[in-house]
């Protein structure tokens, strides 16, 4: 069963750089192009479409964003009222994407940060600009890695 919840953003087309790349180093690449929409006002991807051997699509990347001093206001999925990061300036936000295969037919939704391992707590609460974890160089060590890939 799929619930479907409504969608409470304003959507706005955006300027973007359209980028083209075709592989040329290695034969055994998945894609034969990728095409990736890259948005002009903050470098990040909008779109991305990934084609087969053949030419045909065959995957997409689609990251929902928008700009707000409260990285949840106005979604649907977990809004969280008393967020505890609140900012002075709007900033860009990205707490959604979809990934999407055309030809299994099939798409997963990515919710960032994920509510499904500690919804109450919110260890992970989506922040910009601010010190924690993540702004450590013991963060991209391979170790770091293997260890967070387990909790």
């Amino acid at each position: 069963m799929v619930t479907i919840l409504p969608c409470t953003l304003n959507w706005e087309k955006r300027p973007v750089y359209v980028v083209e790349g075709l592989p040329t180093g290695y034969s055994q690449y998945a894609y034969s192009k990728r095409i990736i929409y890259v948005d002009k006002d903050f470098w990040s991807m909008n779109f991305s479409e990934m084609y087969d051997q053949g030419g045909a699509l065959w995957k997409g990347w689609v990251t929902f964003f928008h700009y707000s001093k409260k990285p949840y206001e106005g979604y649907p999925i977990n809004p969280i009222p008393g967020a505890k990061y609140n900012y002075e300036d709007e900033w860009p936000f990205s707490p959604y994407e979809v990934v999407y295969d055309m030809q299994v037919v099939h798409a997963t939704a990515v919710e960032i940060p994920s509510g499904y391992k500690k919804p109450n707590e919110w260890t992970n609460e989506m922040a910009f600009n601010e010190p924690g974890m993540y702004d450590q160089p013991r963060t991209y060590s391979i170790s770091y890695l293997v260890e967070s890939g387990r909790n």
